[in-house]
């Protein structure tokens, strides 16, 4: 593991969870979330703590893990002495309880328990690969301000239509390159509630999981130009027994798609940083569409009164 380095956590840098999905939310979510950055709140929880050791277990291993995470059964209370006294000891290493830890472990086992996740992977770490993971991204962004996206003349903007620079950042779960075949693979591991395609798919969608595709794609991209072709899979496991899990690549269709919703929320932050204006989500009134399979039927309407 690499850890994050220092220039991570500049405001000004464009990232996924802070800035892309709470802009989703709305201009009021995002400045939020920005409030509480400014306040040193961390949003990093002791889940999401656990979530990133059993990653790293699944990834790299024990030995890796050990030099990012410490185990203690002090309870967590930063205004107890005695939790503060480990805070200082891990020296800025993630804490997890022993409960949280077992699970870590548990889950990471069964992961590459499954014999080819374990084939999968030691082929992106095996001759000819080079993987690195948690590694971190810094680049440049070119952002055009057309709302519906510009027309493109012989693949460039039309030159009336604003270009906005941005720096964005992320930070992948694994990244594994093959230079002779100028090959790149970006793994992004997934604890999910089911590896059954449709609700699974829906998932995906619902945590903007293809935008997150999107935006790391962007930065592989420009830390690496010299890669040709790029795959973007992510690794899903459930969150609790019997622990099943698959990969699932990200099809042209889904990364276009997560590509215009990635624009449109650049745009919107542009947008956003330029009036101030803490908006909710919604800034008109709103007509009802409420689901069909519930009440539609009369027969069942007469049943319910």
């Amino acid at each position: 593991m690499t850890g994050r380095p220092d220039w991570y956590s500049e405001p000004h840098l464009i990232g996924f969870t802070d800035h892309l999905s709470t802009m989703f939310d709305s201009p009021l979510a995002f400045d939020q979330r920005g409030r509480q950055r400014a306040s040193g709140q961390d949003n990093d929880t002791a889940s999401r703590a656990r979530l990133r050791c059993t990653h790293a277990l699944i990834l790299e291993g024990a030995a890796a893990v050990q030099r990012s995470f410490v185990v203690s059964d002090v309870t967590r209370n930063k205004k107890h002495a005695a939790y503060q006294a480990v805070l200082a000891d891990a020296g800025g290493r993630a804490v997890l309880n022993p409960r949280e830890w077992s699970l870590a472990s548990t889950q990471a086992a069964a992961v590459v328990g499954h014999w080819w996740i374990r084939d999968q992977l030691a082929e992106w770490r095996g001759d000819g690969w080079r993987m690195v993971c948690e590694q971190p991204m810094r680049w440049q962004q070119t952002v055009a301000m057309a709302d519906p996206p510009a027309v493109l003349f012989d693949g460039q903007v039309a030159p009336d239509i604003e270009q906005v620079q941005l720096e964005c950042k992320g930070i992948t779960d694994a990244l594994a390159v093959n230079v002779e075949r100028r090959e790149g693979v970006i793994i992004d591991c997934k604890e999910i509630p089911t590896t059954v395609p449709r609700p699974l798919f829906a998932h995906l969608e619902r945590m903007l999981y293809h935008v997150q595709a999107a935006h790391y794609l962007a930065g592989a991209a420009a830390l690496l130009p010299w890669v040709e072709s790029w795959r973007y899979l992510w690794l899903g496991y459930q969150g609790r027994a019997p622990f099943d899990a698959l990969f699932v690549e990200l099809s042209y269709g889904d990364c276009e798609y997560g590509e215009s919703v990635r624009t449109d929320l650049l745009r919107r932050i542009v947008h956003h940083r330029r009036t101030g204006r803490p908006d909710g989500r919604h800034t008109q009134i709103v007509e009802s569409r409420l689901p069909a399979w519930q009440t539609r039927d009369t027969a069942q309407i007469e049943e319910v009164w």
